[in-house]
């Protein structure tokens, strides 16, 4: 299936339209939205990729053509890990990546999100994209890329840092 997507600027306005493929293999900006997922115990969920095979958001995906980036982040929550439609999401910022994507250029805006849910959350991992879900304390996670950053994504990584520092 065809991916259609906003086809953005440097200052994230729309002028014009893509597809997912065309702007990763042309470096076409392009909106991207992430979620970060806690629990009360302070836990921060991360992602298995089914594609890449690489941790990742809790939550991630493309903001397709027309849609605004509330509904993505929405419609990607429930489909990757099954957040109800009305999960409330604290909008955390947005920011322009360059990043490298099988040796090509990619540009993402992230527009990026975080949630806390509760101890009766069940997570859900959608087949096809999600491998695993596992809870982990900022602190660990950060030790963990430290020691093996190759098994994490450089966008999660990038973006990260961005929510650590939104957070404080």
């Amino acid at each position: 299936m065809i991916e259609y997507l906003d086809l953005v600027d440097e200052k994230n306005n729309v002028i014009g339209q893509t597809t997912k493929e065309e702007s990763h293999r042309l470096g076409y900006p392009h909106r991207v939205v992430a979620i970060f997922v806690t629990n009360q115990l302070g836990e921060l969920l991360i992602n298995l990729r089914a594609d890449t095979k690489l941790w990742d958001h809790s939550v991630g995906g493309h903001v397709r053509q027309h849609e605004d980036n509330l509904s993505a982040a929405n419609r990607e929550g429930s489909e990757e890990i099954g957040l109800p439609g009305n999960q409330p999401l604290k909008f955390l910022g947005e920011f322009l990546l360059n990043e490298s994507l099988n040796g090509k250029s990619v540009n993402h805006w992230f527009i990026v999100y975080s949630t806390m849910v509760n101890s009766d959350f069940i997570l859900r991992c959608q087949e096809g994209e999600v491998l695993e879900l596992k809870w982990i304390k900022i602190e660990d996670l950060l030790n963990e890329i430290g020691a093996s950053k190759e098994k994490f994504d450089q966008g999660f990584i990038n973006t990260l840092n961005f929510y650590i520092k939104k957070s404080q």
